[in-house]
């Protein structure tokens, strides 16, 4: 949850910096489909309401009429297609929307949109176990090489 959140901020974060442009309305509406075909604000919506959820934990004074009332506020992601409109219209041509949109709507195409969230995370995952087994390899070669860091490989905590 932590990731996806963190990913959801970094996406919103450099939204900002991306540059206005005159797009056509044929191209957004392209990109309208291609955005509804691969649940983007349906995934924006579900991380709103999981950071919510995480709040209601730490603030538990606050009545549940509140956090009803927030969550519709949030709902509405109209904001933040208008957003990502420009992004996807600086990376995607027309006829690379056409070619993406087409494919999505194919069984092939709704499988990756149903097993990417479970791919993601699973890759998250083994990129972790990776990463711990990597980084224990490189510090016991370090303290091999160099045996000032002695404390450090001793500290480092065990892949399982």
């Amino acid at each position: 949850m932590k990731k996806i959140t963190i990913l959801f901020l970094i996406i919103a974060g450099s939204l900002i910096f991306a540059q206005e442009q005159t797009i056509s309305l044929a191209k957004k509406e392209k990109i309208k489909t291609f955005l509804k075909l691969t649940n983007v604000l349906e995934v924006a919506n579900q991380v709103m309401d999981n950071m919510i959820n995480s709040y209601q934990t730490y603030y538990k004074q606050v009545p549940a009429e509140y956090w009803n009332e927030l969550k519709k506020e949030t709902a509405n992601t109209k904001d933040f297609e208008e957003l990502l409109i420009p992004i996807y219209s600086k990376y995607y041509t027309e006829k690379e929307l056409d070619d993406i949109i087409a494919f999505y709507k194919t069984s092939t195409g709704q499988k990756v949109i149903k097993t990417m969230p479970d791919m993601t995370k699973e890759s998250m995952q083994a990129g972790q176990v990776w990463g711990m087994k990597l980084g224990q390899k490189v510090m016991k070669k370090i303290n091999e090489k160099y045996p000032v860091q002695v404390e450090t490989i001793r500290e480092y905590p065990s892949s399982k």
